[in-house]
């Protein structure tokens, strides 16, 4: 995979048709939700979220920070993570199930 493939994009509130658009051309790729300062860390398949497909929007709430960081490579996403936050994201049990 090349650079390119493998970088890791931002989006913040009020970005539903950057997110949207990014999961619609990165079907296989990965996002971490980040609700400030690396608190909540969960990254999930982007083939996972459909409520978030079929709606198109972030689903961020409002009156806090939130985040999407995606990447089509989970260990980007992750080493990300590691760098910004010094700890990687949790798994969510939906889209990585036991």
């Amino acid at each position: 995979m090349n650079p390119s493939q493998s970088a890791v994009v931002q989006f913040k509130d009020n970005q539903d048709e950057e997110y949207g658009e990014w999961l619609a051309r990165n079907p296989s790729g990965f996002v971490v939700n980040d609700r400030g300062r690396g608190n909540y860390l969960l990254i999930h398949r982007g083939e996972g979220l459909r409520c978030i497909r079929q709606s198109g929007k972030n689903h961020t709430n409002p009156r806090a920070v939130s985040t999407k960081v995606c990447s089509p490579d989970r260990a980007a996403l992750e080493t990300w993570c590691v760098r910004e936050f010094r700890r990687g994201p949790q798994p969510c049990k939906h889209c990585f199930p036991i």
